[in-house]
């Protein structure tokens, strides 16, 4: 302060000095020359400004800024078309929003299947004002699941492409100045859960800070690759069957922030469980050689044994089930139908009328195969029988080209030496309790791909062998299971779709085991119900189509329970058959009291149930010299034949063997092939209910 008094105290008496030197010497002089002029203007005005203008105190204080920085004496001059950050400005706060992304999850088949995209199931855009979709594909608990990309989704009915599959994606809008890393975190909500299932890399995106000096809104994009699915090799799994489930991406900041952008993905959890199935090996033609139902059986119970570990190792993997759900399958003892009268055709005039009389003989045979095979898997315990075959055999039954048949939907009769494909594809047949095939695959998927080659596989496969291994990407190839199976076959997303349908897991209820036979004759179809049984299984809604039905009647022939159906004189394969066997399964009660199988016409048969149901007991059990005998009695009503099946578990009852079926004596004595201890199982039945008795050999 004192220091600006004396500077402007000296430049006062400086201006002075000028003004007198210009003033006149003495009273005599004048006039004045025109430097003189010049010193009192200098003079005067100096004097003015010095008493008018005051000096600063402080220096100028800078414009502030978003981080206020310390007060600076000199502010640094503004870069050349830079408008400087205003305290207040209304513009100081950017704008940013979320117009749109996309996801899903998949644990085979994409949900936005290019080739089905509109049957069965889709991926579909939920109304709203958030971005929501519904995966209408059933995930599958406890199977790795991945996120993915997507293609395309429905709304409204109409197919939206959007061509991200290689990525999920978030996009929006902005005017932000500033860019700071970005990620996209995942959390799977289930059973009132949380749990965070995959961070995305970071990615630098212009969302924070003021506005940009230009002030002009500009497009953002998040982007995650999902080539082979994220998290890469470490999939995830849902774990609460029959529950919903949502996943929430949201985007974050690197400090664990919440940007509040949000989409989302929601479906249900289903259980699967793989039908429980049996190998058999079977010999039918009969040889002069003394050794051939030696040798064959031998050879096809090897490849039993090869068969049972490729299916348990592969089957998992493109089935919609957990790895390992599908249980190892079980190899019977080879049964020998070489000598065996299995056929019964005193109730059908087949060998009269047809003049093709070895095919007619030949659909009789298999009719009558695919009828004591169904109902020993039943006395069992096993949802599928799989009867392997020698060529001649498989020749004999269905014709050069076939590799697989099913008969029913319980029992398959394979070619020996296919690979676990063919058993895989005649599996997928059967399910659930009808044979899906063509028809069913039109009208399903609106394509029919049964047999037919083509690259309809779309998808990732996350395991190999029941291993989360690498994952493989299907982009058409290889062929699907149902079209041309190979040792290379997938599952597109129609039959993935059907099979969660046929393998849910659900509880078996009582139920009435009715097998009957059919034929096709000239004068018309006729019709032969079998011995019925008691039994446990699943239970189909009743159809409201076809020409023929089952019914079950009270005493009152009041309808309890009926099931309709059209006869498949037409295989899956495409090929016609005069004689088939039928099984269904209807509600088990003893207010039925009898059984109908009506067609067009009216009834073609009928059978009486016992009011009393039959019972047996097992009188001995015995191992004598490496055979085992049994001996049994059974009870029923008046007039009713028993008939009894013996069968012997060597492993505490878990799996059983079939060693006897429907014969009317009531003692065994067979070659024992197991060692005790054993459990003996007798079934009797009535020809309408059925009893069974166990006994311990040890």
């Amino acid at each position: 302060m004192l220091r600006h008094f004396a500077f402007r105290s000296l430049c006062v008496l400086l201006c002075a000095a000028l003004l007198a030197a210009a003033l006149p010497a003495g009273a005599q002089e004048e006039k004045r020359s025109n430097s003189d002029w010049i010193y009192v203007l200098l003079g005067a005005g100096g004097i003015i400004y010095l008493l008018t203008h005051h000096a600063r105190t402080q220096p100028r204080e800078p414009s502030p800024s978003p981080s206020a920085s310390p007060v600076t004496l000199e502010p640094p001059s503004p870069a050349p078309h830079e408008t400087p950050d205003m305290y207040g400005h209304e513009n100081y706060t950017c704008k940013k929003s979320l117009r749109d992304g996309a996801f899903e999850a998949i644990q085979g088949p994409y949900q936005d299947d290019p080739v089905f995209q509109n049957k069965p199931d889709q991926l579909r855009r939920e109304d709203g004002s958030k971005i929501s979709y519904y995966g209408e594909l059933d995930m599958i608990a406890n199977r790795p699941s991945t996120l993915t990309g997507v293609d395309a989704y429905v709304k409204d009915g109409r197919l939206t492409k959007i061509g991200s599959r290689n990525a999920i994606f978030m996009t929006g809008s902005t005017n932000c100045r500033d860019a700071e890393l970005v990620r996209m975190r995942f959390w799977l909500y289930e059973g009132g859960t949380k749990r965070r299932i995959y961070d995305s890399p970071a990615q630098l995106l212009q969302l924070f800070g003021p506005t940009s000096h230009s002030g002009k809104t500009v497009s953002w994009k998040m982007m995650a690759s999902t080539i082979v699915g994220q998290p890469e090799g470490k999939p995830f799994v849902f774990t609460r069957p029959g529950d919903f489930y949502e996943i929430e991406a949201e985007l974050i900041d690197e400090h664990d922030h919440s940007l509040g952008f949000t989409m989302w993905l929601n479906g249900h959890v289903t259980q699967t469980a793989g039908p429980l199935t049996q190998l058999q090996p079977v010999v039918l033609s009969v040889t002069r050689a003394p050794s051939s139902f030696e040798d064959k059986s031998k050879v096809l119970s090897d490849y039993a044994g090869v068969l049972r570990a490729d299916m348990y190792d592969n089957i998992s993997d493109i089935f919609p089930l957990a790895p390992k759900g599908f249980p190892m399958p079980r190899i019977g003892d080879p049964l020998d139908l070489t000598n065996a009268n299995i056929l019964d055709s005193s109730w059908t005039d087949a060998f009269k009328a047809d003049v093709f009389v070895n095919r007619r003989h030949n659909d009789n045979f298999s009719a009558a195969l695919a009828d004591r095979l169904g109902a020993t898997a039943m006395m069992q315990g096993v949802a599928r029988t799989i009867a392997l075959l020698t060529e001649k055999d498989m020749d004999m039954l269905n014709g050069a080209d076939i590799a697989g048949r099913t008969l029913t939907t319980k029992v398959i009769v394979v070619r020996g030496a296919e690979p676990w494909t063919t058993p895989a594809h005649e599996l997928a047949h059967s399910l659930p309790q009808y044979i899906w095939s063509s028809a069913n695959m039109l009208s399903d998927c609106e394509l029919d791909y049964h047999n037919h080659s083509g690259q309809i596989s779309y998808g990732l496969q996350l395991t190999h062998k029941n291993i989360v291994t690498a994952p493989e990407r299907h982009q058409g190839y290889p062929e699907d299971l149902m079209g041309d199976p190979a040792s290379s076959s997938w599952n597109g997303q129609c039959t993935y779709a059907h099979l969660i349908d046929g393998l849910r897991n659900t509880v078996d209820p009582a139920v009435l085991l009715v097998r009957f036979g059919m034929a096709r004759e000239p004068r018309g179809v006729r019709a032969k119900l079998l011995p019925s049984y008691d039994a446990h299984g699943g239970l189909t809604p009743d159809d409201t189509y076809g020409r023929y039905s089952v019914v079950a009647l009270n005493a009152a022939g009041r309808m309890l329970s009926r099931k309709r159906f059209d006869p498949p004189w037409i295989d899956e394969n495409g090929k016609p058959h005069a004689v088939i066997a039928m099984q269904e399964h209807l509600p088990d009660s003893r207010a039925i009291a009898s059984i109908e199988v009506l067609g067009p016409g009216g009834v073609l048969d009928a059978s009486s149930m016992s009011k009393t149901p039959p019972s047996v007991t097992i009188d001995a059990a015995t191992v004598v010299k490496n055979r085992l005998a049994v001996r049994w009695h059974g009870r029923g009503e008046r007039g009713r034949t028993l008939l009894y099946s013996l069968l012997v578990s060597p492993d505490g009852g878990q799996t059983y063997r079939e060693r006897l079926f429907e014969q009317q004596g009531n003692t065994a004595n067979l070659k024992l092939y197991e060692k005790p201890p054993l459990i003996v199982k007798v079934i009797v039945t009535d020809g309408s209910h059925s009893a069974q008795a166990q006994a311990a050999v040890k």
